[in-house]
């Protein structure tokens, strides 16, 4: 029994694990405590306005990662949380798309 919810709770998304950031500036975010990987797509969340930013982890080191975030980073801090991105980057193809232009987020530019 006890390993049944052992199994439950290990595969709940219930609890987020995060790192945070320990340095910032217009091209790098610094964060410790997650265990990530080169390439790794993640979510930086601003602990005071809660805007969100995607960004792509760059190096790794024992105690720390670098991300490249995706669009400014204006307003966000040391202290602010990052979260590995488990649904990556992912583009729907489909006939809605000919002919739009768009950024390399698939957002629409062209309205």
């Amino acid at each position: 029994m006890l390993s049944l919810i052992k199994d439950r709770l290990q595969n709940s998304t219930a609890f987020l694990h995060f790192a945070t950031v320990t340095r910032i500036n217009a091209t790098v975010i610094t964060a410790t405590g997650l265990h990530v990987s080169i390439g790794d797509t993640v979510c930086i969340r601003s602990t005071s306005t809660d805007e969100e930013v995607l960004g792509m982890v760059t190096e790794v080191s024992q105690e720390e990662f670098s991300i490249a975030p995706f669009r400014y980073v204006e307003g966000f801090k040391t202290g602010d949380q990052v979260y590995i991105d488990r649904g990556g980057m992912h583009i729907k193809v489909g006939k809605n798309l000919l002919g739009r232009v768009v950024d390399p987020f698939m957002n629409p530019i062209d309205d």
